[in-house]
């Protein structure tokens, strides 16, 4: 899915909130991920408007190390509310969500955030 501009509400089962990382940028994204019924994982990875970086972000099968969503790059004020693959298996998962952070004008890393999630199955 694209990017969009602006702010994202979802509904509180998703337990979105921010997580701020020892990089000094902040993540908002679900914390509760569910798979749907066509492959997509409602996500809403959000670049706070307060950063000063570009992010992306995987998630990644803790068992075999294999990526199973990605995002493209994200500035600052903009979100992607679900990712597909329809490959995933539906089951749960234990997954890394990796999310990297990049200078704008250079793309220098600046810094890679690791969180432990559950993906459940629909």
């Amino acid at each position: 899915e694209s990017a969009k501009q602006g702010t994202v509400e979802p509904a509180e089962e998703y337990l979105y909130g921010t997580a701020q990382t020892e990089f000094g940028y902040a993540v908002e994204m679900a914390a509760n991920l569910y798979q749907q019924q066509n492959g997509d994982v409602n996500i809403y990875f959000t670049n706070p408007i307060s950063n000063k970086v570009y992010l992306r972000c995987e998630l990644i099968d803790q068992k075999r190390n294999k990526v199973l969503y990605r995002t493209g790059y994200i500035e600052p004020g903009e979100y992607i509310e679900s990712l597909h693959n329809s490959r995933v298996a539906n089951k749960q998962y234990d997954i890394t969500v990796k999310i990297y952070a990049y200078t704008p004008e250079t793309f220098t890393s600046e810094g890679t955030t690791e969180i432990s999630l559950k993906l459940q199955p629909w």
